[in-house]
């Protein structure tokens, strides 16, 4: 329908005899048909060319740290649509020769669309006034999401930044933070003293509980380890269903970022303390 109404406007202005009717009424020349088609192509360009450097512009304010790139995720759909809403309007309404009717109708069509395309940024911001209503976590505590760990650096609307061990800046959706467990790993209130679970598995020729004895040392020596917390080391199966024993030492580090270092530390002095006494 749409298709030959177009070649209505075309045929009216190449065609004596055929016209076509104003938004309002009245019949409108060829001529001013292809004065009126000129002119909306001509407004779609200029939407573009301001859509672009709209993009550009809050580009370039984040960089320039004059605003947060939350804070653009949610506000560029929004002058997106106030954008392309003032040029649909003028183009349906008072440049092409379409009726009112047709002209509402697609502007309802256009705004359903972009309102199913923003559904996504809707649920984050929802999530994220949930998040800082809630308090479910806040800046500088050091959580675990699925399988990242880290620091929180800060809670927007839109995401959720987190520093990882390895220095990484990691953004997290709201809404994805809502659907799975979050485990805190501050402990005492002290944002910088971090749980950390480091599992090991122990070779089958050397006893277990010298394997324990040698992985609670390491840990209790690290340099990364905060001292006051406790150390513990259990003896478990692998949870990925074979019959293999794995050994998990909780211990806390003073800082949330030497998670990793940590880690690696933890493994390095098992080795040493294997390799100098390989039967345990």
């Amino acid at each position: 329908m749409r298709q030959f109404y177009l070649v209505s406007i075309i045929m009216g202005g190449m065609v004596p005899g055929i016209g076509t009717t104003a938004p309002f009424g009245g019949t409108a020349s060829g001529s001013t048909v292809v004065v009126q088609t000129v002119t909306a192509l001509f407004l779609f360009f200029v939407a573009f060319v301001l859509n672009g450097l709209l993009r550009i512009t809050l580009d370039r304010l984040v960089q320039r740290k004059f605003v947060t790139a939350d804070s653009v995720f949610v506000r560029y759909p929004l002058l997106q649509a106030v954008l392309w809403g003032v040029v649909l309007t003028l183009v349906f309404f008072y440049i092409l020769p379409l009726h009112w009717e047709i002209g509402l109708g697609l502007v309802l069509v256009i705004g359903l669309g972009v309102g199913f395309a923003s559904k996504q940024m809707f649920q984050n911001v929802l999530s994220g006034l949930i998040i800082l209503m809630e308090q479910t976590f806040q800046a500088g505590d050091s959580i675990q999401f699925q399988d990242i760990s880290g620091k929180v650096i800060r809670v927007g609307l839109h995401s959720t930044r987190l520093q990882t061990g390895e220095a990484l800046t990691v953004s997290i959706p709201n809404s994805r933070l809502l659907q799975y467990p979050i485990y805190h790993r501050t402990l005492k209130g002290d944002p910088k003293t971090t749980a950390v679970l480091t599992t090991v598995f122990p070779p089958p020729a050397v006893d277990l509980e010298t394997y324990q004895q040698i992985a609670y040392e390491a840990a209790l020596t690290s340099r990364y380890v905060d001292s006051t917390e406790p150390v513990h080391v259990y003896v478990g199966y692998s949870s990925s269903g074979s019959a293999s024993l794995q050994v998990t030492i909780r211990a806390a580090v003073i800082n949330s970022l030497h998670v990793l270092a940590f880690q690696t530390d933890v493994l390095r002095r098992i080795q040493l303390a294997l390799m100098a006494n390989p039967t345990g």
